[in-house]
């Protein structure tokens, strides 16, 4: 008995010298100091989103197109022609092509390259590109480059194993699926 009278006014003490939380002044920040001018407010910081490259496709599904396609077989006014060697790469938002083939003349070879951004229209087998840059010669070999920011609709169709890309004139380029 005699012990809890002794240890309560202790307590009481220390409960009585600790320090005590501050109250809010209403004129925060305070005031700069005399002649100076207040200081900027600060701003939020920009936060700059985090892409996970090492996560491709986590979040989204692949469309069929995407893939790098080899050329096999042309058809021009319902012929079908031969191709010598070109590729098409198909990304989330890039389509790259580079085809080479014999050209009207012998001596001059059918050349196109071409970087376009692509995308889905409502159509499920039309796509919409968009030139970035490319270049294609005519009979004579002279070069044409073709106009950034043109906009085209292609039919993509999918076969068993290929893909064949239509063009206006009823023409088509089949290509066969590298990876």
């Amino acid at each position: 008995m005699i012990v809890k009278w002794c240890v309560m006014p202790v307590v009481a003490a220390v409960l009585l010298l600790a320090p005590q939380g501050q109250e809010p002044k209403p004129d925060r920040p305070p005031p700069p100091p005399a002649g100076q001018p207040p200081l900027p407010p600060v701003e939020e910081p920009y936060v700059e989103p985090v892409q996970r490259l090492d996560l491709p496709e986590r979040f989204a599904t692949r469309d069929p197109l995407e893939g790098i396609w080899e050329v096999r077989l042309r058809s021009i006014g319902g012929r079908q022609e031969a191709v010598t060697a070109g590729h098409m790469v198909i990304g989330r938002r890039l389509l790259i092509v580079h085809f080479e083939a014999p050209g009207v003349k012998p001596e001059v070879p059918l050349l196109r390259a071409c970087t376009y951004t692509w995308a889905r229209t409502g159509r499920a087998d039309t796509v919409q590109t968009t030139v970035i840059a490319g270049h294609f010669n005519v009979a004579n070999g002279n070069i044409n480059l073709e106009q950034a920011g043109t906009v085209e609709l292609r039919r993509f169709e999918l076969l068993d194993g290929g893909l064949r890309v239509h063009q206006d004139n009823g023409d088509w380029t089949e290509f066969a699926r590298v990876e």
